[in-house]
C-alpha cells in the first residue's frame, strides 16, 4: 500500500505525539475515524483505538471492514476486546465474534455475560465517560455528539478505561470553561462490581445523593452504569419497596437532573 506524505506525516505524529493527537481524532466524525484507520497499518490502528473513549472506539469498529474488525479483536488482549465490545451494536457483536477465533470469542462471550441477579445484568454497558485533562468547554463539545448517553452523572477514566472519579451534571454547568474536569472531580464517589448482588446494593445510602453509579470490574475498569430507576422498578428488596426517602430523593434529584441538563444543552447551543 503506497502511502501519501499526508498520511506518513499524520502516522508519525500519532506515534510521536500519541495523547494529542488521539484528542484530535476524537473530535472527528465517525465515518472519517473509520475512513482513516482503514488506510494506517493495524498495530497503529490499535494504538488510536484502545486510548480513545470507549464508546467512540466501539462505533468507529462498527464502521469497520468486517474482516478488519475481525482481525483487530484477534489482535488485541482479552479484556480490551470485553471493553470494546460492551459498547458495540449486539447484532454486530454476535456476527463478529460468530467470525473470531473459537477460543477467544468463547471466553469473551462469557465474560459478556452476567448472572440474573448481579450488577452486571441490570447496568446500560453503553457509558459516556471522559479522561481528566479535558476542560469543561471540550467536554461539552464532546456530549454534542452522545446526547442520548448522558446521564445526571459523568464517569471519568484515566488512558487504561480504569475508574478515576465522578462528575455530576451540576457541576458542569457551574464551571467555567476553561476549568479542567480534573478540578471538578469527584474521586471518592461510589462504584458497584458487575459481579455484585443486585440485592444487596438496592438500597445503599449512596442513592441518596446519586442517581447513576458506574459499574467497574475487579481490576477498576469501568464496563458500565447502574441506574436507580432500573433498579427500583423491579421492587428488589424483600420489604416490597426500596426505602421511601430514597424513592424521594431519586425523584428530587431526577428534577434537579433535567433542570441541569436543559442548562448545558442549552449553553452547548449558544456556544456553537
Amino acid at each position: 500500500m503506497t502511502m501519501d506524505t499526508d498520511q506518513i506525516i499524520a502516522e508519525d505524529f500519532i506515534n510521536s505525539h500519541t495523547l494529542e493527537a488521539i484528542q484530535a481524532i476524537e473530535k472527528l466524525e465517525y465515518e472519517d475515524i473509520a475512513d482513516f484507520i482503514h488506510k494506517i497499518p493495524l498495530d497503529l490502528a490499535i494504538k488510536i483505538l484502545l486510548q480513545m473513549n470507549n464508546y467512540k472506539a466501539a462505533k468507529c469498529l462498527e464502521l469497520l471492514n468486517m474482516n478488519l474488525a475481525v482481525e483487530f479483536i484477534e489482535s488485541i488482549d482479552l479484556l480490551s476486546a470485553e471493553l470494546l465490545l460492551r459498547q458495540c451494536d449486539k447484532k454486530f457483536r454476535n456476527t463478529l465474534l460468530d467470525k473470531v477465533a473459537q477460543k477467544k470469542a468463547a471466553v469473551i462471550r462469557k465474560k459478556l455475560n452476567y448472572t440474573e441477579n448481579s450488577v452486571g445484568a441490570y447496568m446500560k454497558p453503553k457509558v459516556f465517560s471522559l479522561q481528566k485533562s479535558l476542560t469543561v468547554t471540550e467536554t461539552k463539545e464532546l456530549m454534542k455528539k452522545e446526547k442520548e448517553l448522558i446521564a445526571s452523572e459523568i464517569f471519568v477514566t484515566d488512558e487504561t478505561g480504569k475508574l478515576e472519579g465522578i462528575v455530576q451534571l451540576a457541576q458542569l454547568v457551574l464551571a467555567e470553561g476553561k476549568d479542567q474536569i480534573s478540578s471538578i472531580l469527584t474521586k471518592d464517589a461510589p462504584n458497584f462490581f458487575a459481579d455484585d448482588s443486585i440485592h444487596d446494593i438496592s438500597d445503599h445510602p449512596a442513592w441518596l445523593t446519586y442517581r447513576t453509579l458506574p459499574v467497574i470490574q475487579r481490576s477498576g475498569a469501568l464496563i458500565g452504569s447502574l441506574h436507580f430507576e432500573d433498579i427500583s422498578k423491579k421492587n428488589l428488596k424483600k420489604d416490597a419497596g426500596l426505602n421511601k426517602q430514597m424513592v424521594e430523593t431519586a425523584s428530587a434529584l431526577g428534577e434537579l437532573y433535567w433542570i441541569g441538563l436543559t442548562g448545558l444543552l442549552q449553553s452547548i447551543t449558544n456556544s456553537d
